[in-house]
């Protein structure tokens, strides 16, 4: 429900409509001190230094996705993860060979 609400609070502020919520829900929220953002997003190498603690902690660089003591820390190396994989079809992809050419 919420992660809705900051969707739709977000397409009003692009378009200038009110997409499914009202300026008076958007108010009530605001009188709560609701969250519309939650980019609280450390620079890459913040979060690098992180894991070089955790790999010295724990000898290895598998942060689990829901790592408690540092859930941000999971959650980057994860995305890490998946950039990386993408990255490996991207190149596997595109992999044309001097004789294709």
């Amino acid at each position: 429900w919420v992660n809705t609400q900051r969707r739709h609070y977000k397409k009003s502020q692009k378009s200038n409509k009110l997409c499914n919520i009202t300026k008076e829900r958007i108010q009530l929220l605001n009188n709560i001190g609701f969250e519309w953002s939650l980019a609280s997003y450390e620079p890459w190498e913040v979060r690098y230094k992180e894991l070089v603690s955790y790999v010295n902690e724990f000898g290895d660089a598998r942060v689990p996705k829901r790592f408690a003591d540092n859930p941000f820390l999971g959650s980057w190396v994860n995305t890490q993860r998946r950039n990386y994989k993408k990255s490996q079809k991207i190149k596997k992809l595109f992999n044309i060979t001097k004789e294709r050419i």
